[in-house]
């Protein structure tokens, strides 16, 4: 019969090595699910805002008045998952349909709050919101812009904007005068 030394064998590991193991584990594991939530609530807001202000320039290009754009935009909830634990619902935060007679700029922004699993591990606690003490939360926001020049069926219409009701007028293409060449030389001499 062999004797056992009070050595351990190379290949075995102690109570340490894998309670080390183990820390490391989960460390890790809460550093990836803290990036993947954060991932997955960026490119939520991201995805919101893009089909807002895609549904908002259709309805602009149709030559609506704002209040319909706005409605259009809101369309995007539509497609907008019930909240979660950890992903918030997005809201708007800013929406704005500014008209000229020869552009009209529509501009969304929105944002998400989105908790977090581990804020402890987090290194910059300039991100987290202060307001949440139990919940640490990270809002994302995004803006939006859609700019459309010479919108399809505004001339001649009176469109209702945020500062009140204004006519866009027709636009007149009068065709340039043109000179004769000989006029244009009588001139010069």
């Amino acid at each position: 019969m062999e004797e056992k030394s009070g050595k351990r064998a190379k290949h075995e590991l102690s109570i340490l090595d894998i309670a080390a193991g183990v820390l490391l584990l989960v460390v890790t594991s809460l550093l990836i699910g803290n990036s993947y939530v954060a991932y997955i609530g960026k490119s939520y807001n991201e995805r919101f805002l893009s089909d807002a202000i895609a549904l908002a320039g259709k309805a602009a290009n149709d030559g609506l008045d704002t209040p319909h754009v706005q409605l259009a935009a809101y369309g995007s909830w539509a497609h907008c998952a019930f909240p979660g634990f950890f992903i918030e619902h997005p809201e708007f935060t800013t929406f704005k349909d500014e008209i000229t007679p020869d552009l009209r700029v529509v501009t969304i922004a929105s944002s998400t709050r989105v908790r977090v699993p581990a804020p402890f591990l987090i290194m910059d606690k300039s991100m987290l919101d202060a307001d949440d003490e139990f919940y640490q939360h990270i809002t994302f926001k995004n803006t939006y812009q859609y700019r459309l020049t010479n919108p399809k069926n505004i001339r001649g219409k009176v469109i209702r904007t945020p500062k009140g009701l204004i006519k866009v007028p027709q636009k007149t293409d009068a065709p340039a005068k043109k000179e004769d060449a000989s006029e244009s030389d009588k001139k010069d001499k």
